[in-house]
């Protein structure tokens, strides 16, 4: 809701507040996809390319991920293209 208002300083207090750890579940699949997706969208705004590979590696990683061939294709695209854009900056 934060980043729908616009307001990226709560944001990332909010961001803070959730433990990575928990994500790491396999119960918490989907919640983990929906968390750096919002997590990207905030990077976004920030300029900070580099959290936004790793936002969608840590997506990549992801069982639920890795056994659908769309998901996959889309998510490794956008974390190659953002770790190219790094590289070359």
């Amino acid at each position: 809701m934060c980043l729908a208002k616009r307001d990226f300083i709560r944001a990332q207090i909010m961001s803070r507040k959730i433990a990575q750890k928990v994500l790491e579940d396999k119960e918490f699949q989907e919640e983990k996809i929906k968390y750096y997706t919002l997590m990207v969208d905030y990077y976004t705004h920030e300029g900070k390319n580099l959290d936004i590979a790793r936002s969608y590696y840590s997506m990549y990683s992801t069982p639920l991920v890795q056994g659908n061939p769309e998901k996959w294709n889309y998510v490794s695209s956008r974390h190659v293209h953002y770790i190219g854009y790094i590289e070359s900056c």
